[in-house]
């Protein structure tokens, strides 16, 4: 429709303003004025666009008395209001700006306390929280929760001492037993280098170290001779020692005098070199040398072997006789009597060699296994593992019913020098039972009766008395009882194998603990164990349901719990793709955040929103200060392999990013503090690369609490609970660390 309209003119209004007024009037008037003409709609407004706001820490958030800047991230320019939580301690330094400052209270706190602080812009408010903390304490380790045992060289009295892999043990004259323990090899450098320790546990049960040389073979002086690994040991009438060591090229007896000298007695090259199985043993009066190999027995003279009994090539047998015409099965643990004569478990035998090496059979059968008591060939042994002679002359036999008999634990089994076979004791092998929280991880492997008639049990880690007929109590050391999983207070709560820590700003810490592997051809076991330890200690379970593992852990200022989880490992072919970042809430309520739980979901990593994300092998490395976690994601199914970083923001969103933050990781003190299983230290470093040991000594595993260094049992991992101070992984316990400045 269009309307027209006339204009006149005047003679007092030029003609093309008289056109422009009438024009704007019809407009303003609308078209066609009365005569039904439509309105013009104006234009519509801008739309609103809604404001954010992100809070940006200049630094930790985790505060002493040190005072913090937060400034505001908006999307649009508008004013920035801020409030402190009604009844938190500590002031701001303005009520409005881009930034303030947070100063904590002049006196420090007494227990970990919540700050929350509130920007408010455009109608939109985010949240801060912060967490003030008392002061750490003096430096040093103590224990926040979990089991204290494990393997180590710490010398101590009872469960406060620590034996790392006791292979021989023998009677000294005093009352004390003489162990061999073996270190852990010599790290990646030397793994075939295993050095050996000397130590002697009184009969009170105060563990000493007697020779601690460095590995090798060096005769001299203690501070100069060197040891290699010892296989057997005996002990001489004087308090003398003669073992049996190997420096990986020859075997060698060596005596090792009691001010700590070494003297090399025979050495044996590498085409003649003994195995580990070869036992060493000397009469009590005579001190005459023995060898015990598998199938032989040797004389030392001269400083050469001289087979006294059985035959070491094509000689296995059961058979008794005069010197190489008797036949060996299986030769195991072995002891001298005053005499000279030689008993020895032969399989499933105990067997007799005389000074001139005729050898006869005392009890049971080398070829068959049982648990029967009686006189000799009559009498049968299940799992004989070790032997000793008491004062009145008897044998006593370490066995175990492994032949389908009723009888569990050990057995202790006498034998009289007329073959007749009795149980007088035995007792329930120390195998993770608790209480009492001397339990211990591995089975008794030696017995050995000392020169006061008590009968004292190795198993790896400790050493017992067999105080009753039916039971034993510790003598020293402690392996520890933490191959099972129980919720509890402090040292009472027991972890598996934990291996992952993460903390949150209420003094909650969490620890992923797993189980051990299935074995076949699974070398992982499935499943998330999410044990939460509160701040006084407490440890608790969370269930959260997954048949994937758990790899990494972080936990940001909200309290939420963030977990990388991937397919567990089996074959290296039958490694499946896939993974998740898993989000827990406060409450415990889990969800996946991004990526899925169902492996074998792609090859290729694809960046997207939750469930749209693809990982490969995604392990969550950390959080940075606005929340976004950062992830690698290894990806084994191209060749060559690669990695990649991802950022998953805390709405889900995964992309790629060409490198992690700078500042990820970084403790509230600036430095970065990180874990080494392997030498069993904790390490600080700078931004300058500096790199300094904070706790542990290098090499030598044991957690020892106290002053630092202190002692570490193969950290797994590290973690800040405050601005000076750390949760970590020592063993199978939960340690406090805090550090020097």
């Amino acid at each position: 429709m269009f309307c027209t309209m006339s204009i006149g003119r005047t003679p007092t209004v030029p003609l093309r303003t008289a056109v422009l007024a009438a024009t704007l009037a019809a407009l303003l008037a609308g078209c066609g004025g009365g005569g039904g003409a439509s309105p013009v709609t104006p234009p519509a407004p801008p739309p609103v666009v809604a404001q954010t706001v992100k809070l940006l820490p200049s630094g930790s958030t985790m505060l002493g008395n040190a005072p913090l800047t937060i400034s505001a991230a908006l999307d649009h320019s508008a004013d920035v209001s801020w409030s402190l939580a009604s009844g938190n301690p500590g002031s701001l330094s303005a009520s409005s700006g881009a930034s303030i400052t947070y100063t904590p209270p002049a006196t420090r706190v007494t227990a970990i306390t919540p700050i929350t602080l509130t920007a408010t812009s455009a109608g939109v408010s985010r949240s801060l929280h912060l967490t003030l903390y008392p002061a750490p304490g003096s430096p040093g380790l103590s224990l926040i929760a979990g089991d204290l045992g494990g393997r180590s060289i710490q010398d101590g009295k009872g469960s406060a001492a620590r034996f790392n892999e006791i292979t021989a043990m023998a009677a000294d004259t005093d009352g004390s037993m003489i162990v061999v323990d073996l270190e852990d090899s010599m790290l990646d450098i030397y793994p075939s280098q295993v050095p050996s320790t000397i130590r002697r546990v009184s009969p009170d049960g105060q563990v000493s170290t007697l020779y601690r040389p460095a590995f090798g073979h060096a005769d001299g002086p203690s501070g100069q001779a060197k040891l290699g690994r010892v296989m057997a040991l005996t002990v001489t009438a004087d308090h003398g020692l003669f073992v049996l060591d190997n420096d990986t090229v020859n075997s060698y007896v060596r005596r090792i005098e009691a001010d700590g000298s070494i003297a090399t007695v025979a050495t044996f090259s590498q085409d003649t070199r003994f195995s580990n199985s070869v036992k060493l043993t000397t009469d009590p009066l005579g001190g005459n040398l023995r060898l015990l190999t598998n199938f032989a027995v040797y004389a030392l003279s001269g400083g050469k072997p001289v087979l006294l009994a059985g035959l070491e090539q094509g000689g296995e047998g059961s058979v008794d006789g005069p010197g190489n015409l008797a036949r060996f099965t299986m030769i195991m643990d072995s002891i001298s009597d005053s005499a000279g004569n030689i008993y020895m478990i032969d399989n499933f035998a105990i067997r007799k060699v005389t000074p001139s090496g005729a050898t006869s059979t005392v009890a049971g059968v080398a070829t068959s296994c049982g648990g029967v008591d009686g006189t000799g060939s009559v009498a049968r042994f299940g799992r004989p593992d070790s032997l000793s002679l008491d004062s009145s002359g008897n044998l006593l036999v370490l066995d175990r019913d492994n032949c389908g008999g009723t009888r569990s634990g050990y057995q202790i089994r006498q034998v009289t020098s007329a073959g007749v076979v009795t149980t007088p004791s035995y007792g329930a092998d120390p195998v993770n039972v608790y209480p009492p929280l001397t339990a211990t991880t591995s089975r008794n492997r030696l017995l050995r009766v000392s020169s006061d008639n008590r009968i004292i049990l190795a198993s790896t880690g400790q050493l017992q008395i067999q105080q009753s007929t039916s039971s034993a109590a510790l003598l020293a050391g402690l392996e520890g009882d933490s191959a099972t999983e129980r919720d509890g207070a402090g040292a009472l709560a027991r972890f598996m194998n934990p291996y992952l820590l993460a903390a949150d700003l209420n003094g909650n810490l969490y620890v992923l603990d797993s189980a051990p592997a299935p074995g076949g051809y699974q070398l992982e076991a499935g499943g998330i164990h999410l044990r939460k330890i509160s701040p006084d200690g407490q440890v608790s379970t969370i269930p959260v349901s997954s048949t994937l593992v758990a790899n990494g852990m972080v936990s940001d200022n909200d309290g939420n719990l963030y977990i990388s989880v991937r397919g567990p490992l089996g074959t290296l072919t039958g490694i499946s793709p896939g993974g998740a970042i898993l989000k827990i809430t406060p409450q415990g309520s889990a969800s996946i955040l991004a990526g899925s739980q169902q492996t074998g979901t792609g090859t290729t990593p694809v960046d997207g929103n939750g469930s749209t994300a693809v990982f490969v092998r995604p392990t969550l490395l950390g959080i940075d200060k606005e929340g976004d976690l950062y992830v690698r994601d290894d990806n084994y199914f191209v060749t060559p392999s690669v990695s990649t970083i991802r950022k998953v923001s805390t709405q889900g969103m995964v992309s790629t990013v060409p490198a992690l933050p700078a500042d990820l990781g970084k403790a509230p003190d600036g430095y970065t503090y990180s874990a080494d299983p392997a030498r069993s230290v904790v390490y600080r470093s700078g931004a300058d690369g500096s790199k300094t040991v904070v706790a542990g000594v290098l090499a030598q595993r044991g957690t020892r609490l106290g002053t630092l260094p202190g002692g570490l049992d193969r950290p797994q991992s590290i973690v800040a609970t405050g601005p000076n101070s750390f949760a970590l992984i020592s063993g199978a316990a939960i340690l406090r660390l805090v550090p020097s400045q």
